[in-house]
């Protein structure tokens, strides 16, 4: 069950570090900025850095399972990720080049995966695999104080949590299904840190495989929704105000998922993927997105990032 969890999708996952973009810098130019994401480019999934215009790719992880799930520390210096062995997943945190890998969550019946950085610096949430559920902890990044805040209860599983920008609430998405596959329908929850006051805001469900991303600068959380068209949309943190920031042209197939937010909240990477032909899989590129004027750039067109 871990394994299909993690790679039935062709997922990249990313990240600009906080610490290397320019405040000065136009907001249709991020130069000065970092994307992390996980790519079988090399015929497994790793863990890779880039500049934001697509060039300096560095391959940081060298495992022999799979490495996927890269977030950075609020600072820069650091990137926790979940990396497979067999069909045990823990969470690891590395320093910014690839160095001192730590396995934080040493679980060894498996199943840690998508951390996600406290705003702070010193926690991380990730979703845990439990029997017939998914569980949703936070772990000082020492390693002490793993505490469960969201229960599935042996029925729901929980995923993919994202932090308000103060660091008191998380969201996430919740389904009675495997999250598994992009047409799952998931609902989105919040929590506080401490685990209380638990809500659903909202009323209906979403047909979206999750990756929530909450802006850190602002109450917008991006995520992507798995309609006819697949395609990134923004909304308030109540659920309220949902606007599609990508589209697919007329006549196309294409699919964009798996977004993150620019620290300065002016700009969306995300993963694209276009079909040239019907029921034939398609490479991914990385895309990023003006969220004023929904232009998007491919930064990686002369790269297979995923496969």
């Amino acid at each position: 069950m871990l394994r299909v969890a993690i790679v039935v999708l062709c997922s990249i996952c990313l990240m600009y570090s906080h610490d290397e973009i320019d405040a000065q810098s136009d907001t249709s130019d991020i130069t000065n900025g970092k994307i992390a994401f996980a790519s079988n480019r090399d015929g497994n999934y790793e863990i890779y850095t880039m500049a934001s215009d697509g060039s300096d790719v560095q391959r940081l992880t060298f495992n022999e399972g799979g490495d996927f799930d890269p977030d950075w520390s609020p600072d820069g210096t650091k990137i926790a990720f979940s990396s497979q062995q067999d069909i045990v997943s823990d969470i690891i945190i590395m320093d910014s080049d690839g160095s001192n890998q730590i396995n934080l969550t040493n679980n060894p019946d498996g199943g840690d995966l998508y951390p996600s950085w406290s705003p702070d610096g010193t926690k991380i949430a990730f979703s845990r695999t439990e029997g017939d559920s998914s569980d949703i902890y936070i772990i000082n990044v020492d390693g002490s104080g793993l505490t469960k805040v969201v229960d599935g209860g042996g029925l729901v599983h929980n995923f993919m949590a994202t932090w308000s920008p103060d660091g008191s609430e998380l969201m996430y998405t919740t389904s009675d299904d495997i999250p598994r596959v992009s047409f799952t329908v998931t609902y989105i929850e919040k929590v506080h840190a401490d685990g209380t006051s638990q809500t659903r805001p909202g009323a209906g469900g979403i047909s979206t495989y999750g990756n929530l991303d909450w802006s850190p600068a602002n109450n917008q959380v991006a995520f992507y929704d798995a309609g006819l068209h697949i395609v990134i949309y923004t909304m308030d943190d109540d659920l309220n105000n949902i606007k599609p920031v990508t589209s697919v042209p007329v006549n196309e197939s294409q699919s964009h998922k798996n977004p993150s937010w620019s620290p300065d909240a002016n700009r969306i990477a995300y993963e694209g993927k276009i079909f040239n032909q019907p029921g034939v899989s398609a490479d991914s590129d990385i895309y990023v997105v003006d969220v004023a004027t929904g232009q998007s750039t491919n930064i990686t067109p002369n790269s297979i990032v995923c496969k």
